[in-house]
This record gives C-alpha cells, sequence and structure tokens, in this order.
C-alpha cells in the first residue's frame, strides 16, 4: 500500500518523468542542437563524465564550506541602476532606501545561488559551446561563475554584482577554481558602461540579476551588439514570475535566433544575427 509520502510525492514523480521522457524524444529524434545535446542529457539521466565530476566534487565543496560558514555579512536591502529607477513608483521608492542594511548569511547566499544539478548544467554548456568569453549578470556568491568559469575554454569571465560584500565573496570563490575570472561590484548598468567598450565580444552570457521585465529586456538589448554570431544567451528563473516570463516569451520571438530552447526554469537562445526565425523547443 502506498505511504503517504509516494502520495505526497507522486505529481512531482510524474512531471519529472514528462520531462525525461520530453528531453529523451528530441534527442533521439536529433530535433534539438548538438550543442546541447550534452547539457540537456545530463538533466535526464544525471550522469557525469570525469572531467564533469571533477568540476563538481570542487565547487560543491566551496558550497558547502559556505553552508557551514557562520559569517554574516551586511547589505543594503536593494540594488537598483538608474535605468530601473525609471521603471515604476515602487521601484522609485525602493532605490531611495538603499542604504538600509540587512543581515544576511552564507546559507542564504548559498540557496539563492543554482543548486548542483543546474550548475553542472551551465559548467556543460559553456564547455560544449566552448565559448571563450563569458558575462555574467548578477553574481551571488559565486557558485554559477564558478561552474561557468571551469569550462576549459574560458578565456574570459566577468561576472557584475551590485552588492559589495557579495561580490567580495564571488571574487574569492572564483579565483579558487580559475584565474580567468573578474567580479565587477557595480550596478549592472554602470558595470556595463564600463565592460562592454573593452569586451568586444561575448560568446556566452548569462542574465540573472534583475528578475523584472522591463529590466530583462533592457539588459538584453544592452548586451546584444557584442553577441558573437554563435552566442548563447541564457535567462535565468524565467518562471520567477509572470512578469519574468513575458520577457522571455518577448525576446525568444524576436528575429535573430537560430533557437530557444525552454527548460522550465531556464531559458537559452542561440543568436545568430539577421533576420533568422528561430527554432523553439518546449521542455
Amino acid at each position: 500500500m502506498p505511504t503517504a509520502y509516494q502520495y505526497l510525492t507522486a505529481p512531482l514523480r510524474r512531471v519529472t518523468s514528462h520531462f525525461t521522457r520530453r528531453i529523451f524524444w528530441h534527442l533521439n529524434q536529433n530535433k534539438l542542437p548538438l550543442e546541447l545535446h550534452q547539457p540537456i542529457n545530463f538533466l535526464a539521466t544525471k550522469q557525469l563524465d570525469p572531467e564533469a565530476f571533477e568540476v563538481s566534487k570542487k565547487i560543491e565543496g566551496i558550497r558547502r564550506e559556505l553552508s557551514a560558514s557562520r559569517e554574516v555579512v551586511l547589505e543594503p536591502e536593494v540594488f537598483y541602476s538608474k535605468m530601473t529607477r525609471k521603471l515604476s513608483h515602487l521601484e522609485i521608492k525602493a532605490g531611495a532606501d538603499t542604504t538600509r542594511l540587512k543581515h544576511t548569511n552564507m546559507k542564504q547566499l548559498v540557496r539563492a545561488s543554482k543548486n548542483r544539478r543546474w550548475g553542472i548544467f551551465l559548467f556543460m554548456l559553456a564547455r560544449s559551446s566552448q565559448a571563450k568569453r563569458i558575462l555574467e549578470l548578477g553574481a551571488c556568491a559565486g557558485i554559477s561563475g564558478c561552474y561557468l568559469g571551469s569550462s576549459p575554454y574560458v578565456q574570459q569571465i566577468i561576472s557584475i554584482e551590485g552588492s559589495k560584500p557579495r561580490a567580495h565573496i564571488a571574487r574569492r570563490n572564483l579565483l579558487r577554481v580559475t584565474d580567468k575570472a573578474e567580479v565587477i561590484n557595480e550596478l549592472i548598468d554602470d558595470a556595463l558602461d564600463a565592460i562592454l567598450p573593452r569586451l568586444k565580444e561575448i560568446d556566452l552570457a548569462f542574465i540573472d540579476g534583475h528578475h523584472q521585465k522591463e529590466a530583462t529586456i533592457h539588459y538584453w538589448k544592452r548586451i546584444k551588439p557584442n553577441l558573437t554570431k554563435s552566442a548563447l544567451v541564457v535567462f535565468d528563473d524565467i518562471r520567477w514570475s509572470l512578469d519574468m516570463l513575458e520577457a522571455w516569451e518577448y525576446i525568444s520571438n524576436l528575429p535573430g535566433f537560430s533557437y530557444c530552447v525552454d527548460l522550465g526554469s531556464i531559458g537559452i537562445c542561440k543568436w545568430v544575427d539577421g533576420n533568422a526565425k528561430s527554432q523553439r523547443f518546449t521542455l
């Protein structure tokens, strides 16, 4: 007879099974782009190659150290760029209170970071696409940056973080896995003013900095001129809110992408420029 736990988890198992079946169907039909086969296959099977296993082992060790740390940081409650202060009366009000401080412990930072599964996915994505120059908007504790920066093809990874304490933690963690990383402690818009003129090309962008429709679209427009003709743009938390889902639907329907893949919490688009109409995959 099924236990109470089995009754409670049955819907989740059905959803996971459906997700896995859709992945395998697309892979078996060769529907998905080749560079996504290994990362997406991992989501379905959780099978790791030796290199990915070693990368995960090292970074998850850093995550455990953070979780066990009693370090507490003081940081402003909100961080807004000059652009986002114009978006709504709520943000105008919040923007005026950036001097208010709150206590954040390491466990809270770890919970705000991508988990092991998605971290490995990001590593495999950076590796399979052979991205040389990576831009991350929103470093948090640096866990995602560590996974992205661990790809053997990375020559430069720049991560932007508005919180000074978080930027310090992210910088400290990234330097443990790569010497190619730079963490910039600025509001995203201000940082892009300085970065984009010298970062001529972007092979992979991870947009995870400000979960609002207008801000997400704005950042996409800002980085678009610097994208290479085969760049990957990864949008995190596309179902964070209806607002974010609308941002994803708007961007993924724009011309210039060869494909857009909806993985539930993450959306991936490949930029080719021009008036190309993308293939859309919803997994």
